[in-house]
């Protein structure tokens, strides 16, 4: 139910940003999500670099990719499992089954350091050096 009460007017160039957005989400175009929080007025102008820097720009599409597929946080932690578990087929061939608790953390380990590089990655490229706290 939508409080109508609780609404405003939303100025133009903010409606335009917010279709872009989701125009851009819809589109799986996720590099362009800095844009457009800047443009929705999330991060400030000043700090898009940091943003792309800080490898954040990863984690905000990895996650939205999953999320758009329905289900909630609870699905998308599904598919993320899931698919690790397919990526990471042959690392885990030594387990009998891939949800034990020793599976499990190996599977995690590899996620991890995975995230790192593709953090560590997209800085770069990104002209933003290493990521803070990324590690290598």
């Amino acid at each position: 139910i939508l409080d109508w009460g609780m609404t405003q007017r939303v100025p133009s160039d903010l409606q335009l940003s917010l279709l872009e957005f989701i125009a851009n989400l819809n589109a799986e175009q996720y590099d362009r999500v800095p844009d457009d929080l800047v443009n929705l007025r999330f991060v400030p102008a000043d700090k898009i670099g940091e943003l792309r820097a800080s490898g954040l720009t990863v984690a905000i599409s990895k996650m939205l990719r999953l999320a758009a597929k329905g289900g909630g946080p609870a699905g998308a932690m599904r598919r993320m499992v899931e698919e690790n578990k397919e990526k990471y087929a042959a690392q885990l061939s030594q387990f009998d089954d891939l949800d034990s608790p020793e599976a499990t953390k190996e599977r995690q380990r590899l996620f991890r350091e995975d995230w790192q590089r593709e953090q560590a990655a997209d800085a770069l490229a990104r002209g933003g050096g290493a990521p803070a706290g990324g590690g290598g």
